[in-house]
């Protein structure tokens, strides 16, 4: 069974209200989930507050996920995100108060995992060879959207785009990264 069935499987039993697949989902997905948290939010106690809402959500409307529409984590890295969005926004937190000082910079790294990071590292690797195949616009805009926590309508409005051809760009953009990685 590979990692994408085992995640959609827990998915789905936590959709049943089993909460010992709740665990294990969370054993297996909070890491990463994390990361793309702290990367939006910038500090470490606010990601684990976010985190925290977003396995919430997850808890909640595991019931409506549908694996014929989409891989489980990107239903879930979807379910964050949002967390993470609308977090920033209801606490009007302002772009100088969203970097991070050295001292959170030190905790985090004072609690890796070295065979966490080899992993992260391959997949990171794998991820940006697959982004570096894309054209200029799809590839700027995803790292905007997911990267940097801005919606599609920021993103047009910092490339001078139209939303309608950011959207199509992230959804294509996407759909290329997926069929690179094999997902």
């Amino acid at each position: 069974m590979t990692d994408h069935d085992h995640i959609a499987q827990l998915l789905s039993r936590c959709g049943l209200r089993d909460q010992q697949a709740f665990l294990a989902l969370y054993d297996a997905t909070s890491a990463k989930l994390y990361g793309l948290i702290l990367r939006i939010v910038k500090r470490d106690t606010w990601a684990q507050d976010v985190l925290q809402e977003a396995y919430m959500k997850i808890w909640t409307a595991s019931g409506s996920y549908e694996a014929a529409k989409a891989n489980p984590m990107t239903w879930m890295t979807h379910v964050a995100r949002n967390r993470a969005l609308d977090w920033l926004r209801s606490r009007e937190v302002s772009q100088s108060s969203r970097n991070v000082d050295i001292d959170e910079q030190l905790e985090l790294s004072a609690h890796t995992d070295p065979l966490r990071d080899a992993t992260t590292h391959c997949e990171l690797v794998r991820l940006n060879d697959c982004m570096q195949l894309l054209n200029e616009q799809h590839r700027q805009s995803i790292r905007l959207m997911y990267l940097d926590g801005l919606t599609y309508e920021e993103v047009a409005n910092r490339l001078s785009k139209p939303t309608g051809s950011v959207k199509s760009w992230v959804r294509r953009g996407l759909q290329r990264v997926r069929e690179c990685l094999g997902l």
